[in-house]
C-alpha cells in the first residue's frame, strides 16, 4: 500500500517562474532642472499683487531593453506676478523601473500611473526646496491622480 503524503508546494525560486506580473524600481534620478529667478529681490515681499502660477505636467515612457523602462515626469511651473515673472521652474525627474510579465494595457497602465506616483513625491520634494531656496515661499504641489491623466490623455489620442 502506498503512502500518501502531502507535499506543501514551495515557492518557486527567483527567474523559475515568470507568470506574475512585476514591477520593481531600478534607480531614479534628476535628469534635467534648470530654475530662473529673473527678478530677485524685486518682486519677493510684494504680496499686494497675488501670482499668477501655471504649472504643467508630463509623462514620458521609453523602453531601454527587455523589461525596463525610463519613466520621466516632467513639470513646468511659471510663476507670475503681474506680468513680471517671479521664477521658471523646469524639473525632469525620472525613474528606471522593470517591468515584467504584463501585456501590453497593463503596461501601459502601470508606466503611466503607477511609476509617476512613485516619482511625484521626489519631485514634489525637490520644487519645495528649491523654490524656498530661490526666496520664495516653498510650493508644494498637491497630489496628482494620475489614473485621471492617463484616461484623460487616451481618451484625448
Amino acid at each position: 500500500m502506498k503512502e500518501k503524503t502531502d507535499k506543501k508546494k514551495e515557492p518557486p525560486l527567483k527567474g523559475e517562474t515568470e507568470s506574475e506580473p512585476s514591477m520593481v524600481i531600478i534607480s531614479q534620478f534628476i535628469k534635467d532642472f534648470s530654475f530662473e529667478n529673473p527678478n530677485p529681490g524685486v518682486l519677493i515681499g510684494n504680496s499686494t499683487i497675488q501670482p499668477t502660477i501655471d504649472i504643467n505636467f508630463k509623462v514620458e515612457v521609453r523602453s531601454t531593453s527587455k523589461d525596463v523602462y525610463e519613466v520621466s515626469l516632467s513639470t513646468i511651473i511659471d510663476a507670475k506676478q503681474d506680468k513680471n515673472r517671479m521664477f521658471l521652474l523646469e524639473l525632469c525627474y525620472a525613474g528606471m523601473f522593470s517591468l515584467s510579465n504584463m501585456d501590453q494595457e497593463m503596461l501601459d497602465m502601470v508606466s503611466h500611473v503607477e511609476c509617476p506616483r512613485m516619482l511625484f513625491p521626489f519631485l514634489r520634494n525637490i520644487v519645495a526646496n528649491n523654490t524656498a531656496d530661490g526666496g520664495f515661499a516653498p510650493l508644494y504641489l498637491s497630489p496628482i491622480n494620475f489614473l485621471d491623466f492617463y484616461n484623460q490623455h487616451k481618451q484625448n489620442k
